[in-house]
């Protein structure tokens, strides 16, 4: 795996602008040009990983037990906690399934059946307005303060399968890894380069660095799970 400095030390070089003695050894503490490019490269892969929001290597799975009663749940009430949480998986294109489904842990995975997205101004008229009685969930939303919403409320602590998506990954010790395939770790030089020539105002050099980066970037679209629409 490519670390951040190592990401750093490719930068340094492919810049030609820092010779192989003077090359970091460390992030922390770097000045002057090679702080500049610290930063560049921790920039470089948050964009990289906002460019898009279906990157597939950004999607995670959790389970919870639902609260009998207990309309909405956020990332902090399932065990152990989600970290680096970014939003729920909607999954309103009905060409594959719901991301989210529900069985009695009682009787097992054999009693599983999907939620079905609901927009969530439907959800609070139909499941958070007045009074209605608990039973199995049949639905579910995401509140604008991002809380997953499930309706009916449990009549039972029925195991919750979701998934969701990472809100960017920002690198910041010498050994943090981008989470995206090995293989592509060096798009984030490349995009790197392009933040360090535009800073320069060197017009070959961004050129160049636009065109390894765009290759970079269909290899890394193009690198999908079968689930997803290219």
């Amino acid at each position: 795996m490519a670390t951040l400095l190592e990401l750093v030390n490719h930068t340094e070089r492919e810049s030609g602008t820092v010779s192989q003695t003077s090359r970091l050894s460390t992030v922390v503490g770097a000045t002057g040009r090679q702080e500049k490019i610290v930063q560049h490269v921790i920039e470089a892969w948050r964009l990289i990983q906002s460019e898009r929001t279906d990157w597939a290597w950004m999607r995670r799975t959790a389970t919870l037990d639902l609260t009998i009663d207990q309309l909405t749940y956020g990332p902090a009430d399932f065990v152990p906690a989600i970290s680096n949480f970014g939003r729920w998986e909607r999954g309103a294109d009905r060409r594959h399934r719901s991301p989210f489904s529900i069985y009695d842990d009682t009787i097992g995975r054999a009693d599983e059946s999907e939620l079905f997205w609901l927009p969530y101004d439907d959800w609070s008229r139909q499941y958070d307005f007045g009074s209605h009685d608990a039973n199995r969930p049949r639905y579910f939303s995401v509140a604008p303060d991002r809380k997953l919403c499930v309706g009916p409320k449990p009549d039972k602590e029925y195991k919750l399968r979701s998934a969701y998506w990472l809100r960017p990954q920002i690198l910041a010790a010498d050994a943090d890894e981008p989470i995206c395939p090995l293989e592509h770790h060096m798009i984030i030089v490349w995009r790197a380069l392009m933040l360090l020539a535009g800073h320069d105002e060197a017009t070959f050099s961004l050129a160049d660095a636009q065109a390894k980066y765009a290759a970079c970037f269909r290899a890394l679209a193009n690198d999908r799970d079968d689930y997803m629409e290219p």
